[in-house]
């Protein structure tokens, strides 16, 4: 009995000896791959510049995006300004509340609610890959063709950076299109990414149409949400405008509701009890990662001169 006592004695000392740091590394998940972020960024790397802002914020809360599915479906006749002043009401995150003006982007979210839950919880974990992978996209449908600007959008380039806006500000426009090879033939043949398209939409037509991309019916913004989204490419961030004001914007964990967050890391940030705890704004930069984006070995054909 003496004996064992003495082994749990020096057990328990070695494990207190052991760092503080090397029990928080064992908890660090792994890094999340570029095949990963290549299969769940692909299907909306395309979208427009305020959509896809809202898009990535509106991810990292599900439980409000479900809310918002169902929302749509049973108030499908509101449109324009009666629809923003029933949204007001919700008391939903601003960026999910700008998301029942695009009735076709919230039927692509909930058809495909495990993407969704996934994106956003990479998002929450590495916001500036996320935007990398979104600029390298880009510029592979660039290069290919199947990017260039059109009645719906323009399509400027300034350096590496590819930005996609809508034609008419007040006119946002889904992109319908096959993510499997709208950037070239596709890299990971075992983890093809997600191709949806309104069922209304014709089965190959617009590919003839369009160099791979058609658009669903636009919508008109109304100030739903009362804020305005948009990548800040620079940063790597995304800003929201509101009120004569552009701040950046961090997930702010009130409106996760009960959804568990995807790491204890993540949790640290937003935790009532942890650091970083936050109300949804943050006034400073991040600055980028640095991270180098290798891509397919392939080289993409030049890029169209009605890509400008």
């Amino acid at each position: 009995m003496r004996r064992l006592l003495m082994v749990c004695v020096a057990l328990a000392l070695g494990l207190a000896a052991v760092p503080a740091s090397g029990l928080v590394y064992a908890d660090q998940p792994a890094p999340v791959s570029q095949d990963e972020l290549d299969q769940l960024v692909a299907p909306i790397a395309l979208y427009p510049d305020p959509l896809l802002a809202h898009l990535l914020a509106a991810s990292t809360y599900p439980a409000e995006v479900g809310e918002a599915v169902r929302f749509v479906e049973e108030h499908d006749g509101l449109r324009g300004q009666e629809l923003a002043m029933e949204i007001r009401n919700r008391g939903w995150e601003r960026n999910v509340s700008a998301l029942p003006q695009f009735p076709t982007v919230l039927a692509m979210m909930r058809d495909n609610a495990d993407w969704l839950r996934r994106l956003g919880d990479v998002f929450l974990r590495d916001e500036t890959a996320v935007l990398d992978t979104v600029q390298t996209l880009r510029g592979l449908a660039l290069g290919r063709g199947s990017l260039r600007s059109s009645r719906e959008q323009n399509v400027y380039t300034s350096g590496d950076i590819v930005t996609i806006l809508p034609a008419s500000p007040r006119d946002i426009c889904m992109p319908v299109y096959d993510a499997s090879t709208v950037y070239g033939s596709w890299w990971l043949p075992d983890r093809p990414p997600l191709s949806w398209k309104p069922k209304s939409q014709g089965p190959r037509v617009h590919d003839l149409l369009s160099a791979g991309i058609s658009f669903a019916p636009c919508n008109a913004v109304a100030a739903a949400s009362g804020v305005t989204a948009t990548p800040d490419w620079e940063n790597r961030q995304i800003a929201i405008t509101g009120r004569g004001m552009t701040e950046t914007w961090e997930h702010d964990r009130e409106h996760r509701r009960d959804v568990p967050y995807p790491t204890a890391a993540v949790r640290a940030r937003f935790e009532p009890d942890g650091p970083g705890t936050n109300s949804g704004i943050r006034r400073g930069p991040k600055g980028t990662s640095g991270v180098t984006i290798i891509r397919p070995k392939t080289t993409p054909e030049s890029a169209p001169d009605d890509s400008r």
